[in-house]
């Protein structure tokens, strides 16, 4: 089990018989590959998330799948990326959430950033949306109201 996304997102890993490759497939907790960077997809929790992160990278892969996007030889660049991507969305999202704007406002502040021209290849608008206020949901109950803030 790989939660994050959902609580029962799970990702496979393979090994066709007689090789030695090893791919992951990869739930959506690792977030959305997109262009030269990850968009989070925390929709349950975000901690989860990057545990889960962690998680996939001690299996050592030799190759990555990724949902909406493909094949990925994976190395220590790519593991951080993931990790940096979850951490500067919880900077933006912590600054959004204190900020006293409303949700909508919020959103579109994030879709400037989030819902680039690669994003938005496989995601419809609408989609974004739900997801950015799931994550902001997350966000608020697990760092804003535990006072990791900061």
């Amino acid at each position: 089990a790989t939660p994050g996304h959902t609580r029962d997102c799970m990702s496979y890993m393979i090994q066709r018989k007689g090789q030695k490759e090893k791919l992951l497939f990869c739930s959506e907790t690792v977030g959305a590959p997109a262009g030269s960077r990850f968009i989070p997809v925390a929709l349950v929790s975000f901690q989860s998330a990057v545990d889960s992160i962690d998680r996939m990278e001690s299996l050592k892969p030799d190759g990555l799948l990724f949902c909406h996007h493909g094949y990925e030889k994976p190395d220590q660049k790519i593991w951080h990326k993931m990790r940096e991507a979850y951490s500067l969305a919880k900077e933006r999202y912590v600054r959004e959430l204190e900020s006293g704007k409303s949700e909508q406002e919020m959103i579109r502040d994030l879709e400037q950033y989030y819902w680039t021209e690669e994003v938005r290849k496989y995601q419809p608008h609408k989609a974004f949306e739900e997801n950015t206020k799931h994550m902001l949901q997350v966000i608020r109950r697990e760092i804003c109201q535990k006072g990791e803030v900061g």
